[in-house]
């Protein structure tokens, strides 16, 4: 027997029924503090606007809102409320029964054209203004996505509708449009930081401050292809050294880092016989959150498609 009933609150974290699949909808938006705003084109599905984000301009469907609980609710175990809305006793009941089993993280998946993004946009500008962070130590949010036309896509939805969040593009390529131009790091600079800031603009210096609270509400968007090469730093060690403790990242995790390790180990093989590299991140325990955006399914589907013609 379990008298705690932590098997069943397991349970009900990881699975649903045929009624329910993930947070309710109408608790999810108490907490969120949505407010109804009309239908979606010429449908009966909800649209709502976020009043605890006052510069968010996106509106959501319910679905999209419960993906966003869902996002916080598994990152905390209790989705958090800024302290006017905690008087109010609707929304704390409405808390409570979205309290559920901290993962620290969750995943939504679904197909092209449903909101991930969003979704993912409304978690992170509530997790920048209303997370753990609160009165303690502040660091900036890094979102991965692929390199190409979907960054771009992500930078303007975060630059034209999430104003509740600072955006600092991290890319080898400096960004075609002028208005990212001041929001914008060099390869260069992301490699010598967190110990140099020599290359970074000033007006950016603000998220290495721990007492600044702007670091918390910015996100660093970066190419998760190249982001590695930009911020990983390679040592050869023993075979077995404790060291492998710190591993962030195996050398084989790309071809090309591959083909780079096997050609070193060659050119110095007497001396590297006994040894292995392994990558140790400089700016590791220096985000508050990590946000990977891959691609979907039918994407990778018609990259095959256009490759094989």
């Amino acid at each position: 027997m379990n008298p705690d009933g932590r098997y069943y609150k397991v349970h009900a974290a990881f699975s649903g029924t045929t009624a329910q699949v993930g947070p309710y909808v109408d608790d999810s938006k108490a907490v969120l503090g949505m407010k109804d705003v009309g239908k979606f084109k010429d449908t009966d599905l909800n649209l709502s606007q976020c009043t605890a984000l006052p510069r968010c301009t996106a509106s959501f469907l319910d679905s999209q809102v419960t993906a966003a609980a869902f996002i916080l609710q598994r990152t905390f175990g209790v989705i958090p409320i800024d302290q006017e809305r905690r008087k109010d006793k609707a929304v704390r009941d409405a808390a409570t029964r979205l309290q559920s089993v901290r993962t620290r993280g969750g995943i939504v998946a679904d197909v092209t054209g449903l909101g991930k993004t969003d979704e993912s946009l409304l978690a992170l500008s509530y997790l920048a203004l209303y997370g753990e962070h609160s009165g303690r130590e502040h660091r900036p949010h890094l979102l991965a996505v692929p390199n190409g036309p979907v960054l771009g896509q992500w930078a303007d939805k975060i630059f034209e509708q999430y104003g509740d969040l600072d955006l600092i593009i991290s890319s080898d390529e400096r960004p075609t449009r002028s208005r990212y131009e001041e929001h914008w790091v060099s390869a260069t600079a992301m490699r010598e930081a967190p110990t140099s800031v020599r290359n970074w603009p000033s007006h950016l210096h603000y998220v290495f401050n721990l007492e600044d609270r702007r670091a918390s509400r910015t996100v660093i968007l970066t190419p998760y292809d190249s982001h590695a090469a930009r911020t990983l730093d390679e040592v050869w060690v023993d075979k077995g050294s404790e060291a492998r403790q710190n591993v962030l990242a195996v050398p084989d995790c790309t071809t090309k880092n591959r083909k780079r390790v096997m050609k070193e180990r060659r050119q110095r093989k007497n001396e590297l016989q006994n040894q292995e590299p392994i990558f140790s991140s400089k700016w590791r325990g220096r985000f508050e959150s990590v946000w990977l955006r891959r691609r979907t399914e039918a994407g990778l589907r018609r990259m095959e498609t256009k490759s094989s013609k």
